[in-house]
């Protein structure tokens, strides 16, 4: 009984030793985890100066305000060191009623760190005024957005330390155009649509089971197209959004592989605003497959065709260039904005 329980207590401390040695065999460089991205968001208020004026020099919270990180997948500071899956993941958080934003970020595990983009975006709010403690509203002012870069690590804070402040005088806000007024830009909608689909092989198949007719025959044709999964990301990059009057990102999901983005624009003509922009895509990880498409005959009579799919490699499908969209303006349609992913890098 002494020599079995000798002889389990050495197995168990082998195969201890074992499994400690094969998990210090393993490589950080792809192993994440999140960091944070913090910050305060304010913008002015006019207050008396306490010499029978006025100054817009106090600041208040800026809540409710949009937040986005973007962060690099692959490459020595993007989120997978040693992947090939070229893409960028985007965070996004909103700022509460003190104006703080703390926003989780995926970091990886090397001493490098992820290099991050931090975009605030731009915001409509009146520049209020402060009398004894009583709130009048004033102006409505477009407040413009504002962006930087950080370096985000694993399980630390990294903190926008230039604190985001809109006010006049350092030029990042102003009146918002009164629509009352008729030299002032008329709003309104353009819509965008098309699909998004990726290359597949395409296998032809003739299978005859009489003398008679057509030949039995198997042939690899041009390649046919998949439309992607339900809920993939497209992106519009606006140039001037006429609400904030910055850049915009629109983000939306495909449905059966199309997708519709309605964008806030001018009526064409409007002096200062080109409505130019970009449909764009990430990389689209999926399988490399190939659709078998079979003709069936009895002779000289069709059976019918079936179609299947069969599964490929698995990779990413590379992101095709982006689709301008210029000149968008109010109430024009533009169908058929149709992306197609045809480069693939295996994994």
């Amino acid at each position: 009984m002494k020599k079995s329980l000798l002889a389990l207590t050495l197995s168990a401390a082998l195969f201890s030793c074992k499994k400690d040695i094969e998990q210090k065999s393993l490589s950080a460089n792809d192993i994440s985890g999140n960091g944070w991205v913090k910050g305060v968001l304010r913008k002015t208020i006019i207050t008396p100066d306490g010499f029978a004026g006025w100054t817009n020099g106090t600041k208040v919270p800026a809540a409710n305000v949009g937040i986005q990180v973007r962060v690099q997948t692959n490459g020595a500071f993007g989120i997978y060191p040693n992947s090939n899956f070229q893409s960028t993941e985007v965070f996004t958080g909103i700022s509460d009623a003190n104006g703080n934003f703390a926003i989780p970020v995926k970091s990886n595990g090397t001493s490098n760190g992820v290099n991050a983009t931090i975009i605030i975006e731009g915001f409509q709010a009146t520049q209020d005024t402060l009398i004894n403690g009583v709130t009048k509203p004033g102006r409505l002012c477009n407040y413009f957005g504002q962006s930087a870069n950080l370096t985000v690590f694993k399980g630390q804070s990294a903190w926008w330390n230039n604190i985001a402040e809109w006010a006049f005088y350092n030029g990042n806000m102003t009146v918002a155009s009164d629509l009352t007024n008729p030299t002032s830009p008329a709003l309104g909608t353009a819509i965008i649509t098309g699909s998004v689909g990726y290359s597949v092989f395409t296998q032809s198949i003739t299978a005859n089971t009489q003398t008679t007719g057509p030949a039995n025959s198997t042939n690899m044709i041009a390649n046919s197209v998949k439309t992607v999964a339900d809920g993939t990301k497209i992106y519009y990059t606006f140039n001037v959004d006429p609400l904030t009057l910055t850049t915009k990102v629109y983000q939306t999901a495909t449905s059966n592989g199309s997708y519709t983005f309605n964008v806030n624009t001018v009526n064409a003509g409007t002096n200062g605003f080109n409505q130019d922009g970009v449909v764009w895509v990430n990389d689209y990880p999926t399988l490399k497959d190939t659709v078998r498409v079979t003709t069936s005959y009895n002779g000289t009579v069709n059976l019918g065709t079936n179609s299947t799919t069969i599964p490929g490699k698995a990779g990413v499908y590379n992101a095709p260039a982006g689709i301008n969209q210029n000149g968008l303006y109010s109430n024009e349609i533009r169908n058929a904005v149709n992306i197609l992913y045809t480069g693939f890098t295996a994994n």
